[in-house]
């Protein structure tokens, strides 16, 4: 059965903005796929995982559904060879960014040399904590030498409920005024001390809301939750499927289509890789 929404525009996409499919460590496209049509799920950025950068499936994954899908990278940045790979994985036309963490820095004189290729290839970034790297002065320098790459910080920048005060809380609101700079609602199961409807992440998500806008926070499913913590019930994608609209009264309702799709659309749309689609060479 499709799902109905009583706030949401049927209309407007719903774009999950991180999805980890695999092999092995993760559940397959086609698991995905299914789960995506069973929850009227329209779109997906995969996301590649962390320690893997090997990208070939991922970019066959998009291949088959370039007008759904689209894939962020990982390179090993601690090779030489690594801004010869971010120019790659742009030309392939199946990328739209790179995934980094944010404590990333190059040896020599420019310690920002793999971002700036990153922005030179036209990609986006695609950033992970912890939430103390993101707030180091040497991240907000990063962001101010660069203004140009857009970057999104993943999972609400990792901030932890319950554990991060409101010292955490203002310096990354900070980050805010910065038009490139996206944030990502997730991963509340790992983030937050209570079961779903997470109620000690409200706080932090109206703030986040207030000081980043609509236009600049966008949702994923925690569709990956089951592959981590199989003992889990099995339907919380189903409900965080509806969390925005169902469970966060703070959000007007014109902002929801924002957070649920267009603002992930919006986010992919800055890096411009994707324009002449997939190479197939």
């Amino acid at each position: 059965m499709t799902p109905t929404f009583s706030r949401y525009d049927s209309r407007s996409p719903i774009v999950d903005a991180h999805v980890h499919v695999g092999l092995d460590k993760y559940r397959s496209m086609e698991q995905f796929e299914g789960d995506a049509q069973a929850h009227a799920v329209d779109r997906a950025i995969l996301v590649q995982y962390m320690g893997n950068f090997d990208n070939t499936y991922l970019s066959s994954c998009v291949r088959r559904a370039p007008d759904r899908y689209v894939g962020i990278a990982i390179v090993d940045v601690s090779q030489p060879e690594a801004e010869a790979d971010i120019d790659r994985v742009a030309s392939e036309g199946t990328f739209a960014g790179i995934r980094l963490e944010a404590r990333t820095r190059s040896k020599g004189g420019d310690p920002y040399r793999l971002w700036r290729s990153i922005a030179d290839a036209g990609l986006v970034a695609s950033v992970r904590g912890p939430l103390e790297d993101i707030l180091d002065s040497s991240f907000t320098d990063l962001l101010n030498e660069l203004p140009q790459l857009p970057v999104r910080l993943e999972h609400g920048a990792f901030f932890r409920f319950g554990e991060h005060t409101s010292t955490h809380l203002d310096a990354l609101l900070a980050l805010s005024d910065r038009p490139r700079t996206y944030l990502m609602w997730s991963g509340y199961y790992d983030f937050s001390r209570l079961e779903y409807p997470h109620l000690d992440s409200h706080a932090f998500l109206r703030a986040t809301l207030g000081a980043f806008g609509a236009g600049k926070i966008m949702w994923s499913g925690d569709w990956n939750r089951n592959d981590l913590d199989p003992g889990r019930p099995s339907n919380y994608f189903e409900q965080a499927l509806h969390y925005v609209e169902n469970q966060l009264s703070f959000v007007q309702q014109r902002d929801i289509p924002k957070i649920m799709g267009t603002t992930s659309l919006g986010f992919i749309a800055e890096s411009t890789c994707l324009a002449e689609g997939p190479n197939d060479e």
